[in-house]
């Protein structure tokens, strides 16, 4: 597949996935608290306080640039309790030095193994504007958020970091 259409593919994707996180948010009225899964009673503080914690996931100091030109590849790291759902997304943004940034955003594309264990998933990160990524530094946030099964409770837990693309 050619570095245009994946391009075009995953701005499709972030399209989407932003659309998702506007609903996300709605649901659970705020950005700053757990959202809730839909049509689900609401968490006990007490049931919130019980379920196990879900660590900030680990961003590598370095992305690889992809040598076709304008993406990156990042390693991320991250634990979450058995049983457990999640999901794993990487936001960046690059000052290109002429008064343009560049943006972009990237996904886990399979769901992550949850089993009270590290694990480490390469995220390709693809620009959403008109300027593709460089070599130098970057700001990532990078999200992890984990769904208990008895709580009905998720947790976005985000890592904000400055990288190298090399």
């Amino acid at each position: 597949m050619s570095v245009r259409r994946l391009m075009s593919l995953h701005r499709s994707a972030a399209a989407v996935g932003g659309a998702l996180l506007l609903a996300a948010l709605t649901v659970s009225g705020t950005a700053a608290g757990p959202a809730q899964h839909p049509g689900a009673a609401p968490a006990a503080p007490a049931a919130a306080a019980a379920s196990p914690s879900v660590a900030a996931p680990g961003v590598a100091a370095t992305g690889r640039y992809i040598d076709a030109g304008a993406v990156f590849q990042i390693d991320v790291t991250y634990a979450c309790p058995s049983k457990s759902t999640g999901s794993l997304s990487v936001e960046a943004h690059q000052n290109l030095g002429d008064g343009f940034v560049a943006n972009g955003w990237g996904y886990a594309r399979a769901n992550p193994t949850c089993n009270g264990k590290k694990h480490t998933v390469r995220i390709p990160v693809v620009p959403t504007g008109e300027r593709g990524f460089t070599r130098g530094a970057a700001y990532t946030i990078t999200e992890f958020i984990s769904c208990p099964p008895k709580t009905q409770v998720c947790d976005p837990v985000p890592t904000e970091r400055t990288i190298a693309i090399r």
